[in-house]
């Protein structure tokens, strides 16, 4: 009898101390309300972590964009480039990074000769885009001076230019290459101003060789 009055006095004990019935487990069994809310919650947690990678904001860009995937890589080397050549202009579009290079500052003045000054940046394109497999094209634009038939001709031998000075730097790696030019079919910036007069910042700004990795 003893023992038994102990024991019921522990149990009394314990009810006290734990605030509840000596038995009362806090992590035991959840009521149905709790268990439908822990629920609720552990299925949000996959969406709230998409939610995050989508509300990224690309710091190339400026616009919002999720970086799963194969994109990721993309936006690694854009990150890289733009930190070692800002004028570069690196930017992921999708599955695809564009890298903007003036002509000016890659050939002499109606020449389809690489400089030497330029050869850096294209090392550093080779060196980050051979590893990532990713075929590669590279475009040549002009501005609107000359002919059509002048302009076409020189835009593909420059596009033909970078590429050869990119293949030589991939060496072995898994990659294609493809050159063409589109002359002055494609500007990105007016080459007359709007009263007909020159407007050679803008035809500058035309006067450019477009890297495409990826897509």
């Amino acid at each position: 009898m003893a023992t038994m009055r102990g024991v019921a006095v522990l149990a009394a004990a314990g009810a006290v101390f734990l605030g509840g019935p000596a038995l009362a487990e806090p992590w035991g069994p959840l009521d149905g309300a709790s268990a439908r809310a822990e629920a609720a919650a552990r299925a949000a947690l996959p969406r709230a972590r998409v939610d995050v990678l989508k509300a990224r904001i690309d710091p190339l860009t400026g616009m919002a964009q999720a970086t799963t995937g194969r994109s990721e890589p993309l936006a690694n080397l854009a990150s890289d480039l733009s930190g070692r050549f800002p004028g570069l202009g690196a930017k992921v579009e999708g599955e695809q990074l564009r890298l903007n290079l003036q002509s000016d500052v890659l050939f002499d003045f109606d020449k389809a000769e690489v400089r030497k000054e330029a050869l850096p940046v294209l090392d550093a394109i080779a060196a980050g885009a051979g590893p990532l497999g990713k075929p590669i094209k590279v475009q040549g634009h002009t501005d609107a001076k000359g002919s059509d038939a002048y302009n076409q001709a020189l835009s593909e031998r420059r596009a033909k230019a970078v590429e050869a000075a990119l293949k030589a730097r991939l060496g072995s790696a898994a990659v294609t290459l493809t050159a063409q030019g589109f002359g002055a079919a494609r500007p990105v910036a007016a080459n007359a101003k709007p009263d007909g007069s020159d407007d050679e910042a803008g035809r500058q700004r035309n006067r450019r060789v477009e890297i495409l990795i990826g897509g």
